[in-house]
């Protein structure tokens, strides 16, 4: 009994031990300007094509408008091709077949993004912003970034490792 009550005691001294190192760990913080018009959009790059995305912390993954893809020559992989259910209602999408990068602020991250034909939706809201918008920030570079979007301040942080 008394072992185990000092494993116990052990593994917490262990667990504050690697909490305190992981505190003490620093971050680059980068900002980038939330364009909020109803909805929130971010300025990016997607392989050097500027726009603006819809920030969207409740989809998966990003998607880009199919122009976007065909004008840099990503082709879509049809045996992914699926439904799915978003706030926009139902859209048919599929992966791209190579990785993008995308960049927000100063940070790039690689990314595979859906590809959907939401060409229309996308106009119509580039005509309300009168900004270029080329498709769905999702949570796959928001995690990948440990992005944190504070609306009240129209920021999104992006949190990344100092080396």
């Amino acid at each position: 009994m008394q072992k185990l009550q000092k494993l116990k005691i052990f593994a917490v001294a262990l667990l504050m031990l690697c909490t305190s190192i992981a505190c003490k760990q620093s971050y680059d913080i980068h900002k980038a300007q939330i364009v909020f018009k109803n909805l929130p959009f971010v300025k990016a790059t997607v392989n050097d094509i500027e726009g603006y995305l819809l920030i969207d912390t409740g989809s998966s993954r990003t998607m880009l408008i199919k122009s976007l893809a065909d004008s840099l020559c990503v082709k879509v992989d049809s045996s992914t091709l699926t439904n799915v259910n978003h706030f926009l209602g139902q859209i048919e999408c599929a992966d791209s077949k190579l990785d993008v990068n995308l960049q927000i602020s100063t940070i790039q991250v690689k990314i595979r993004p859906y590809l959907a034909n939401i060409d229309n939706l996308l106009n119509t809201l580039s005509l309300i912003l009168n900004k270029n918008v080329i498709g769905i920030l999702g949570c796959d570079y928001m995690h990948a970034v440990g992005a944190i979007v504070d609306m009240q301040n129209k920021q999104l942080y992006i949190m990344k490792h100092a080396k």
